[in-house]
């Protein structure tokens, strides 16, 4: 935990990923042995320690942090005054969230239950797992501009609005095709658990924004009004549990979804007046996509009445669904709309650019891509390299990447452009590379690629790099660096 803080503190979150995906590789194979080998439920057991301990182990030697022989009595006071109402809140909202599940078991059959905790389980897997992302980048972000009150509350709005439009449309549509989903995950003798799933969809889908109140209010350093909470709250919970209890299995979660729409509106209160976080912006900023995932959920039930097989019915309440949002987004202007479809654009563009960086194509060795001042056009040192090899009539297939295609140039070259799937190939697959200025080309060089670096400037000399690093920033000269090591003949 404390080296995950350490992590969430920097936001080193990729060093997080790589140093956790070992630990997860290697006890899931020892968890798939053991249970091979007839260990029964200790797999499980064993899987989770090795996990946790690798885990603890690889991030010791990742992030060069270790604990010290030392204390402080100052930092302590700091830490456990706001530490100790952290965790006390923790323990009792667990310890409340797990009543239903003890009333539902103590007063009704055991099949209720389980209808109950298998209803409950699936929202619960989206749940917690989009709720452990942003939770984890939120409150370090928070933490960071806890002292500039009007950034966080932009951050604030701006999380509460992206994680309502994706949150809201996979809840609902959840709770609208449980059915045929439960009859082919789980087959027809789980169909009871639907009421319970459909009502914990809903309530988990304003739950996650109900949370993210909670962590702003925590970020900021206010954990005694994170505590105060609590006590506010479950009063309340105790009464619609106990009410509910009389009643039926059904009439618990229901009570319990009621609960949690007063909730949201207890824990937004306080950043109403520590953010100036009004009611009607926040209802500006969850309404639209609160609107529209309706409108979807309208249109995808009525596929419902069809009377087509689960499966038909499933796959065009998916996609349907789907297009219906995606629709309304586009048609609206949903501002959370285009901040995902930049998030989609650039995870595509990795992998795009992870597949070229495969060894699957081959050098062509006359070939020759040109780049002047990263796309500018044709100009510059490289130019006077063309120019001379067309002069010279030398058999290169010459590509100069530009940013404008409708560039001049001679028409011995061929444009691409910049930054586009062709761009990848065609550097991938040429024998040289030409540059003006430090590659910021996110395609890998080969080692049997040659890469010639003309700087830019006329004829004199010219500070570079090492002459003047003081004046550049950390990252160019890290860039720097690593360019200089792919680098083989600078002119």
């Amino acid at each position: 935990s404390i080296q995950q803080a350490y992590i969430s503190k920097r936001m080193e979150y990729r060093k997080f990923f790589y140093a956790t995906l070992i630990g997860t590789i290697i006890s899931g194979a020892l968890g798939i042995i053991a249970a091979l080998k007839g260990y029964g439920v200790w797999a499980l057991v064993i899987q989770y320690l090795s996990n946790s301990l690798i885990d603890t182990i690889v991030l010791a030697f990742v992030i060069g942090w270790h604990p010290k022989l030392a204390f402080s009595y100052a930092r302590f006071k700091g830490l456990f005054s706001y530490g100790y109402k952290v965790m006390f809140s923790g323990v009792i909202g667990t310890v409340f969230d797990q009543i239903k599940n003890f009333i539902i078991g103590l007063k009704y059959t055991s099949a209720d239950l389980a209808y109950y905790n298998r209803g409950e389980h699936i929202p619960s897997l989206v749940y917690n797992n989009v709720n452990a992302t942003f939770e984890s980048v939120f409150f370090s972000t928070i933490s960071y501009l806890q002292e500039d009150k009007e950034m966080v509350k932009k951050s604030l709005r701006k999380i509460i609005k992206n994680v309502s439009y994706l949150v809201m449309p996979v809840m609902f549509g959840l709770a609208v095709v449980s059915k045929p989903l439960v009859f082919l995950l789980l087959s027809e003798k789980w169909l009871n658990c639907v009421p319970f799933l459909i009502i914990v969809c809903v309530q988990q889908a304003f739950g996650m924004v109900s949370n993210i109140h909670l962590q702003a209010i925590k970020a900021v350093g206010r954990s005694d009004i994170l505590l105060k909470l609590e006590f506010v709250k479950k009063p309340l919970f105790v009464i619609f549990i106990v009410v509910g209890m009389f009643i039926s299995p059904i009439a618990i979660v229901l009570g319990n979804c009621i609960y949690g729409f007063i909730a949201l509106a207890i824990n937004a209160n306080p950043n109403r007046k520590i953010l100036n976080y009004t009611i009607k912006e926040q209802l500006v900023d969850i309404l639209p996509n609160f609107l529209i995932s309706c409108i979807m959920v309208l249109a995808c039930g009525m596929i419902s009445f069809l009377n087509l097989s689960n499966v038909i019915t499933l796959l065009l309440q998916v996609i349907i669904g789907f297009i219906i949002y995606l629709l309304l987004s586009i048609i609206t202007k949903n501002e959370s709309f285009y901040v995902v479809k930049d998030i989609v654009k650039k995870i595509a563009k990795k992998m795009i650019i992870s597949f070229f960086n495969l060894n699957v194509f081959k050098v062509k060795k006359n070939k020759i891509v040109f780049d002047n001042f990263n796309g500018r056009g044709y100009g510059c040192n490289p130019k006077y390299i063309a120019e001379e090899i067309i002069r010279e009539k030398l058999n290169y297939d010459l590509v100069w990447l530009v940013n404008d295609l409708n560039e001049e140039m001679p028409k011995e070259i061929r444009k691409v452009k910049r930054g586009s799937i062709k761009s990848y190939y065609e550097l991938r697959t040429a024998k040289v590379w030409i540059d003006n200025v430090r590659n910021s080309k996110v395609v890998q060089k080969k080692k049997n690629q040659f890469y010639i670096q003309t700087w830019h400037g006329s004829l004199g000399m010219k500070g570079i790099e090492g002459d003047v690093e003081k004046y550049l920033s950390k990252s160019y000269i890290n860039e720097a660096k690593e360019d200089a090591k792919a680098t083989n003949l600078i002119l």
